[in-house]
């Protein structure tokens, strides 16, 4: 994700479903917070924005290089970067 190594609690079945909306790294690096679309239990896509969002906040762990999701959450899918 955007060079990162990120490991989601999710099927890799499920990865074709998964569009990574917005990465924002922390400033040293260490925590990644994710917000993402995963369609893969959204049978109508008018549901969308109701069903398919999540937010993930991945944590760099100690002595690695890729980070794991220590938070795995539904989010409404809000377009803020206005």
């Amino acid at each position: 994700i955007d060079g990162y190594d990120v490991l989601l609690p999710v099927d890799r079945g499920q990865h074709p479903n998964i569009t990574i909306l917005r990465c924002i790294p922390s400033t040293e690096g260490s925590v990644l917070t994710l917000f993402l679309k995963d369609t893969t239990y959204v049978p109508n896509p008018q549901d969308e924005y109701f069903a398919a969002g999540y937010m993930a906040v991945c944590e760099r762990l100690p002595g690695e290089t890729f980070y794991a999701a220590t938070v795995y959450h539904e989010w409404f899918m809000v377009d803020n970067q206005n």
